[in-house]
């Protein structure tokens, strides 16, 4: 058995606890189902479910690397000779193994419903969907408190407790879309989601969306893996982050509904969607990495010494995240810019995208880089990625407000068709100011302008 497995199980599950949780669990399905029926019973279990094995099962989640880092025994299991897969696995199901006791117990009831009510094929979707939002909220928690171990942040219960947030927030996201795909979902048959169109191709509905949730369940345990293995002093390369954008890009492209157009009422036609959806998906993706990434200043100094004794290998094998993320939101861009350019709006039925709207986007884009890196690279800096947070806002919501009668909403929001060429022109400005604020403020220190680490010598993983 696997030795991190089994001390979880150890400090997780005893006895008393487990007959706690059955005996508890047991009267309260036999109450319900005794004053209310087979309704009653089902809406327990269910809701049983979420409160052990995404709630509480999260935060243990959250907790079992904080925890070890809080009482200072992390450093001695990251000198043990287990490998990244079997710590990761056995902190993910073995910090939670008491909440699946309960969450085991809930499923059985709920499967059992399902089954009595729409034979094995509503059984086996049942079990499909517990089995795997309970597994999502918990490895996005434990995901998002490796980060913050690998930023070498304090760990206090509020932190613990905004970890299990990051991970109650994926569950949701779950629940709400099997609630839109599912027979019985709240929103089943008014949004027409019985089949839905891929690339394309009309497909089922709930089987896309469970297969599309384990695929996702996938990568979050593989990022947790993959942070693991920097904690463990391995190295990772560049391949694998690659290969999530591509499929980011592909996934969400192919797919004819995406919130943020349909949040702001825009139609998009097909000539432009997939490009569109990609662009707007590696841009969110730059901006969740550039946030959660470290801004190691040696690292960068690092990367430009190889980059100007030309060992692009080198270079490339240590790119940061988001700097992936921000070159597939520019090639995504610049594709999507040629598609607008080459074809009028009325022969796209669309009026409101520009090739120049495009183009002002990726400038902002630019800029918002530039903020992320500057605060924290700032001599002294202690605050993180806080004040360029601050700064966005600020930028993109409150002073434009303010400032909205003295005619200067285009520094803020440099689109539209009036503007034409001024509007790229003014965002990729504002991007020049920032990044040469950043080179005075601290590019200084990056640029190889004296005696540093030879280019063989790569600076430590953080």
């Amino acid at each position: 058995m696997n030795p991190e497995f089994q001390r979880n199980l150890w400090l997780e599950v005893s006895h008393r606890r487990t007959v706690f949780m059955v005996v508890t669990l047991g009267l309260l399905f036999m109450a319900a189902n005794s004053t209310f029926g087979t309704f009653a019973l089902r809406s327990s279990a269910e809701y049983a479910f979420y409160a052990i094995v995404v709630i509480l099962g999260a935060r243990n989640a959250a907790q079992s690397v904080v925890g070890e880092i809080r009482d200072r025994t992390w450093d001695a299991q990251r000198l043990s000779s287990l490998s990244p897969f079997a710590m990761t696995w056995g902190k993910l199901l073995g910090a939670t193994s008491h909440a699946w006791i309960g969450g085991i117990i809930c499923m059985a009831v709920l499967v059992w419903t399902a089954f009595a009510q729409g034979g094995v094929g509503a059984a086996l979707g049942e079990l499909s969907y517990f089995l795997m939002i309970g597994l999502m909220a918990q490895s996005v928690a434990l995901f998002t408190s490796l980060l913050a171990a690998r930023r070498r942040q304090t760990h206090s219960r509020l932190d613990v407790f905004m970890y299990q947030i990051m991970g109650l927030i994926a569950a949701w996201s779950v629940w709400s879309a099997w609630k839109a795909v599912s027979a019985g979902g709240i929103f089943a048959g008014s949004l027409g989601f019985d089949e839905l169109r891929w690339w394309g191709l009309s497909i089922d509905a709930p089987l896309f969306y469970l297969v599309s949730l384990l695929v996702f369940l996938l990568w979050a345990f593989i990022g947790c893996l993959r942070v693991m293995r920097i904690e463990l002093s391995m190295q990772n390369t560049p391949i694998v982050w690659i290969l999530f954008v591509a499929f980011m890009a592909v996934y969400f492209a192919g797919s004819e509904i995406l919130p943020i157009p349909n949040i702001i009422g825009l139609e998009i036609p097909s000539a432009i969607r997939p490009l569109l959806h990609a662009t707007i998906v590696t841009a969110l993706l730059t901006y969740i990495a550039v946030f959660a990434e470290p801004k190691d200043q040696v690292l960068y100094r690092w990367l430009a010494k190889t980059l100007i004794a030309g060992q692009f290998r080198l270079f490339s094998s240590r790119l940061q995240a988001w700097m992936i993320a921000y070159a597939a939101t520019l090639l995504f861009g610049l594709a999507l810019m040629l598609v607008l350019a080459t074809n009028p709006p009325e022969m796209l039925g669309f009026e409101f995208f520009r090739a120049s709207a495009v183009l002002s986007a990726l400038g902002l884009l630019t800029r918002d880089m530039a903020i992320f890196l500057l605060f924290p690279l700032l001599p002294g800096a202690r605050r993180g990625e806080a004040p360029a947070v601050v700064t966005l806002l600020l930028l993109y919501y409150v002073v434009p407000p303010l400032l909205s009668g003295a005619g200067v909403g285009a520094l803020f929001y440099p689109f539209g068709r009036d503007l034409g060429l001024a509007g790229p022109l003014i965002a990729w400005g504002e991007a020049l100011v920032m990044w040469f604020v950043l080179y005075r403020v601290a590019g200084k220190g990056i640029l190889p302008h004296q005696p540093a680490l030879p280019v063989s010598v790569q600076p430590e993983r953080k």
